[in-house]
Parts: C-alpha cells; structure tokens; sequence
C-alpha cells in the first residue's frame, strides 16, 4: 500500500483507471483465496496477487483523497488574473507567526459568490491592534489570489512542496481592514478543541506561570508551538531533543506507559482488563481532543490505541503486524501523511524500539537493582529510537547532534515526569484547586530542563552541521 500511495503521487493516471484495475485485481485475489485453500502451488500466485492489490488499492485511496479532483475546488477557478476575488473563507488553524504576519490555513467556502472547496494559506498583516481568529470563525472580503513562491536556490527546502502535501495551493495576503467576520458560524470538533484549549490558557493564567513555561505548557499539551522563542528552538534542535517540543508518538507512549501502571490495579477485578483497555483508549483520545486534533497528534493516538489494545489482550502477537496494521488503516483514512516527516519519524521510532531494543537491553545481565535495571531500559528504548530516525534524520535536518543521548537519556524520563504532573495541573487548574506548590514545582522542573538542554545546545563542537546528500535531495 505503502508502494502504491508513492506511485498515485507521481503517476498522472486517472482515478478510474485505478477503480477498475482494483475491481479486477480483487476478483483475482477471491479466485485465487479459494483456490490456494486447496492446492498448496497456488499460495505463491496468490501473494503475487495480493501484493499488486494492496499496490493497487494504495494508488486508489491516494486519488479518492486528492481535493483537487473535486469540480468546485479553487484550483479550478481562473484566480491567477490581477484582478481581485471575493473569497468567503472558514479558519481552519493557527500556524507559527512570522515577523509580520499573523498566519492561518483557512477553508475556502465560495469564489465571488459561487460555492467552493479547498484550503489555503492565509497571511493576515500585523499591526498594534491584530487580533487572534479562531478555528472555525467565518470571514469575508475582496483578495488577490496568489501562488506559492518555488525555492530561490536549489536543494533549498521547499514551502511550496510541503504545503502541496497539504493540499494547499496557494496564499492569500491580507490586511485586517479587509476582513468582515461573520457573527454565525457551526463549531466542528476542532473547534470546540480550540474552545477548550483557550479556557485552559484562561485558568492557567491566573496562576504566575512565565510567558516561557506557558509556551511550552502550550506546546507539550495543548499542540500550540506557535509561541515557542526561536533560541529555544534552536536549543532543542542542537541538543537532539527538538522532538519533545511537538506532540508525537514519544508523548503518547509515554502517557500510554503512565496508564498502564496507573490503572493495572483494575485487572484484580472482573473486567478489569476490559475497562482498563477502554481507559487507556478514552484517555487517550481525550488528550488527542485537548491537543487539537491535529495530523500528528491523531496518527500518533490511532497507532497506540491499537497498540493499547493488543498489549492488554496479552495474547501471542506479532509487533510488526501490529504496527503494519496500525499503518494500513492510519493511511487508509490520510494516505498524504506517509509524505509527512513526522509520520515517517514516530513509525521509525516505533520499529526501531521494538527490532533493536531486546537485543541491546539483553547485552547486559539483567540488572538486580531495580533504578539501574529502570536506567539502562531508558538508555537502550533512547538508543533504539535514535537508531531508527538516524538515517532520516540526517536526510531532512542535516544535522547530527553527538550529544543526543545523554540528552535524551536525561530528559525523556523528565519528560514522563512532567507529562503526569502537567495534566495534574491542568486538571486542579480547571478545578480551582491548583496550589501554588505544585505550580511551583512544574515551573521550576520546565526552568530546569530548558537550562540543561541550553546548556548541552551550547557545546558547538558536539553537533554535526551541513551534512549533505547531494543528488538525492
């Protein structure tokens, strides 16, 4: 499927092509199911069959998801003229800002008037008075279309390819006295999410959190990177730790581990097991919910939800047919995000963890002390991962940290840490009942672990620059 979805990117055949060539290869796939049942020569042919369906199937869903196929798409529209257009638009998210742009992804609703589809990049001007919009908010008024700008140099990082992976085509940009926002609007799910998260940011401000540790508060919990300061960026990326700063698969196997132990006590009961599966799960998606139901927080929670359930049945499994079928059906529904780097790092991580991490944690005797048995567990899981995203690792960022894993080795049980003791303080939060200790406490451990990240960030020398792939890039 995999293979499939990389050729429906590149291949210009139709979509009918492909519902066909599917309706047949899946008849063969039924004949030949009966006939390898009976005769054992068969099973070879019917893996072959199978293998070009699953081909097949891939290269469908890819089209079947392409928003550029629908008729009233924005694509379709004669936007590239220097005359201007009225767009009636829908926010959708609220992206990072730059120096002088406030920046959404926004739904486009109707073209002068006429019914539309599709989404674009909105560039709203800043001024002392810009003022936030919100998922879902509604607005109108008279652009100028434009397309997205192709890279001045080669093998520069391409905006425009990104966003086209996104669907997204092209920008608008705007001032806000050339905006009318209208008063009525539905609320999606995203948008109640949105509503959520800003209550939170409202309970949480009456307690003295620093702009600093609310924007990472923001960041770890509620999937909002948009206020992270540039340096502490900069510090997470040189420490090999910048993973931490966007809510991933690490974030929801870390609470998945914090579940676990938490409800274990409930497998004492008679259907025990049952409700601890579905607490974990509910859990889970209720985090997914808080933090905005993003791409990447929605792949990360689906691929641990199955992970959840087949670690509690503990009946004998496969790890990889697992993980493959987490895969199938997370591309099944968003065949693009097998083109999103954070999908292709969480599952590499996943694999390596649970190919290299038995064989290096079995290196050593098994520890009889339990804190250092819990230390080298940390140390193998860290070293597992890293081996797992290396490669690709290198061929985006270009960098190598060589103080990764002391970084990480520190940091990731903090991180479990902070994780636990942050939805505690969420939740008194909305209570009204967050003392000041424990607002002290989770503030002094963000000061801290912000500190030692600058501080590894700092040893230069450590980190591996510029390194370059040339042709492949």
């Amino acid at each position: 499927m995999v293979l499939g979805i990389s050729i429906g990117e590149f291949s210009g055949l139709t979509i009918g092509v492909y519902v066909i060539t599917t309706v047949i290869l899946i008849s063969f796939l039924v004949i030949f199911y009966f006939f390898a049942r009976t005769n054992f020569k068969q099973n070879s042919l019917f893996g072959v069959v199978a293998f070009l369906c699953a081909i097949s199937i891939g290269c469908l869903v890819y089209k079947i998801h392409d928003h550029t196929l629908d008729p009233s798409h924005y694509t379709h529209f004669n936007l590239e003229n220097t005359s201007p257009h009225t767009f009636t638009l829908q926010i959708n998210e609220r992206l990072k800002p730059s120096t002088y742009y406030e920046k959404y992804t926004a739904r486009v609703l109707a073209i002068d008037q006429r019914k539309s589809s599709g989404t674009l990049l909105l560039n709203i001007e800043k001024n002392p008075i810009s003022k936030h919009y919100y998922t879902d908010d509604i607005m109108t008024g008279v652009f100028n279309f434009k397309t997205l700008s192709d890279p001045f140099n080669p093998y520069q990082f391409s905006y425009k390819a990104y966003l086209s992976k996104q669907q997204i085509f092209g920008q608008l940009v705007i001032n806000e006295d050339q905006l009318l926002t209208l008063q009525s609007h539905p609320m999606s799910l995203q948008g109640y999410s949105d509503r959520l998260r800003r209550y939170i940011n409202e309970k949480l401000s009456k307690h003295p959190f620093t702009k600093e540790q609310m924007a990472f508060i923001n960041a770890l919990f509620l999937g909002q990177r948009q206020d992270i300061e540039a340096e502490t960026y900069q510090n997470y990326s040189n420490a090999g730790v910048v993973h931490i700063l966007a809510i991933s698969g690490l974030h929801v196997g870390i609470l998945l581990m914090i579940l676990q132990f938490v409800l274990s006590p409930l497998e004492r009961f008679k259907h025990g097991k049952l409700v601890k599966i579905l607490g974990c799960v509910l859990v889970l998606w209720i985090f997914a919910f808080i933090a905005g139901l993003s791409a990447s927080v929605i792949r990360a929670v689906s691929m641990f939800t199955v992970l959840a359930v087949a670690i509690n049945l503990k009946r004998p499994q496969n790890s990889y047919n697992t993980l493959a079928i987490s895969m199938f059906f997370i591309l099944l529904i968003k065949p693009r995000f097998l083109f999103d780097v954070g999908f292709q790092l969480s599952y590499l991580a996943v694999l390596g963890i649970i190919s290299v991490q038995p064989m290096l944690y079995s290196v050593l005797v098994r520890p009889k002390n339990r804190l250092i048995r819990k230390l080298w567990e940390t140390l193998t899981v860290t070293l597992s991962a890293q081996l797992g995203i290396f490669p690709l690792s290198l061929f985006y960022f270009h960098k190598f940290p060589l103080l990764f894993l002391i970084s990480n080795l520190i940091i990731i049980p903090l991180l479990g840490f902070l994780l636990g003791l942050g939805l505690l303080v969420i939740g008194l939060a909305i209570l009204n009942v967050l003392p000041d200790a424990i607002v002290w406490l989770f503030g002094v451990s963000i000061r801290w672990m912000n500190q030692f990240v600058a501080w590894i960030a700092d040893r230069d020398m450590f980190v591996i620059n510029h390194i370059s792939f040339g042709l492949l890039e």
